[in-house]
């Protein structure tokens, strides 16, 4: 679902958006967060 995110069009901070959100959902925003800085 990450991966679904980062290559679908959009802007960068709209993306990184979606991936908070689906870390609140999944309860851990720390794996995201390595995610967003890594890229």
């Amino acid at each position: 679902y990450i991966k679904l995110i980062l290559s679908s069009k959009g802007s960068l901070s709209k993306k990184a958006h979606l991936l908070i959100e689906t870390a609140k959902n999944q309860g851990s925003t720390d794996n995201i967060t390595v995610l967003l800085v890594r890229t």
